[in-house]
């Protein structure tokens, strides 16, 4: 079932992650960011990601805002969103909508409803 995979993965990206601990390649530690949001761990998540900073990548920036955001960090969360909304806007003048395509290449679509909705609140359209 979905919450036995969820375990599994879990498992597996902890052990990869103590493998390669002096890794610099920011991507490895993504599958346990999104574990941790998933199950509400944020102050793992940002502990996580912090390991690799990576401010002028967007991904690190949303996930960054994430979990500040849902640790009650609203400034500090504004900080890294706004750095994301920049990059977005870039390209598009609908940076929700340039998340939500992100969002459906990497098979995350639900996460647009269900882990962004609030970027409405700090200016995202």
């Amino acid at each position: 079932n979905a919450c036995e995979r969820l375990q599994l993965g879990y498992d597996w990206a902890l052990q990869a992650h103590k493998l390669d601990a002096i890794s610099s390649m920011t991507f490895d530690n993504y599958g346990l960011g999104h574990y941790y949001a998933e199950t509400g761990q944020y102050e793992k998540m940002l502990q996580i990601y912090e390991e690799v900073p990576t401010p002028a990548f967007h991904w690190w920036n949303l996930y960054m805002g994430e979990a500040n955001h849902n640790l009650g960090n609203l400034e500090r969360a504004r900080h890294f969103y706004e750095a994301a909304r920049k990059s977005y806007l870039s390209i598009t003048d609908k940076p929700l909508d340039k998340l939500a395509v992100g969002n459906r290449v990497w098979n995350q679509e639900i996460s647009t409803e269900t882990r962004y909705q609030h970027l409405k609140t700090y200016g995202w359209e």
